[in-house]
């Protein structure tokens, strides 16, 4: 790799820098989506108008030595 194939993966866990070679891979945002699901339900549950129904949140990719 990458040479005639080239692997990514989703979630940047952290062994995938311990892979040979270290893995390319999609970051979540784990923490920033649970702070926004949180804030989305406590104004659910006090009913406060404008509650936004979508909400993206950056995902980089974070290219390292599989691609």
């Amino acid at each position: 790799m990458p040479d005639d194939l080239a692997v990514v993966g989703f979630d940047n866990q952290p062994t995938a820098v311990l892979l040979e070679p270290q893995l390319t891979t999609i970051h979540q945002p784990t923490l920033e989506m649970g702070r926004a699901a949180m804030a989305q339900m406590l104004a659910a549950v006090k009913k406060e108008p404008g509650l936004e129904q979508v909400l993206y949140l950056p995902a980089p990719l974070l290219v390292r030595e599989s691609t």
